[in-house]
């Protein structure tokens, strides 16, 4: 698995970090056959992708410095979304009726958020994706191989995270997601 370091989000504890995902809208029909992190487990430490997890304190303030995905849909769902367990190794999250994953790598140390579906107008989709992508700090996107755009963004909890970072970054992942139904998908 390849991940592209675009930017970070720079907030003391919380960086995100930019790679790719697949998705689209408006009456498509969503593809999960090509999702990337689905069904995969942790590199370099053999554990298993969902992970246990590690806290740290910060005063007074919980850290994660690993999160299980348990403890991702609680702090979500604490938070008003609405998650719901996908697999072994991710959550579905659901923004406007738009079906999108979480997936944890690196037992736990980073959650990747994606979202597919097949594309819905291809005629100056690339395009498109290139002059959304020009604006955004946190989010990549781009076609795959079938011509279905791909949308991604991946949280880095190692060094920790603190609940309301972790919400905020879904927050960010929420509003990302559907200017880029606006412009990109149409």
């Amino acid at each position: 698995m390849q991940f592209s370091v675009l930017r970070h989000l720079q907030c003391g504890v919380v960086s995100a970090i930019c790679a790719c995902g697949l998705w689209a809208c408006g009456g498509a029909q969503q593809n999960t056959d090509d999702d990337p992190y689905l069904n995969k487990v942790s590199s370099g430490n053999g554990e298993a992708a969902t992970g246990k997890t590690q806290t740290a304190e910060l005063g007074d303030q919980k850290l994660y410095v690993s999160l299980s995905l348990e403890d991702a849909k609680q702090i979500l769902v604490n938070a008003g979304y609405r998650v719901e367990s996908a697999d072994k190794n991710a959550l579905s999250l659901v923004i406007n009726d738009i079906n999108t994953k979480i997936t944890a790598y690196n037992g736990g140390r980073i959650l990747a958020m994606t979202a597919s579906f097949k594309a819905n107008s291809p005629k100056g989709q690339e395009k498109r994706i290139q002059d959304w992508n020009e604006d955004q700090l946190l989010f990549k996107s781009y076609e795959d191989s079938k011509g279905n755009p791909y949308l991604e963004m991946d949280i880095l909890v190692d060094g920790g995270v603190a609940p309301k970072h972790l919400t905020a970054a879904v927050d960010l992942w929420r509003d990302a997601l559907l200017d880029w139904v606006s412009k990109v998908v149409q």
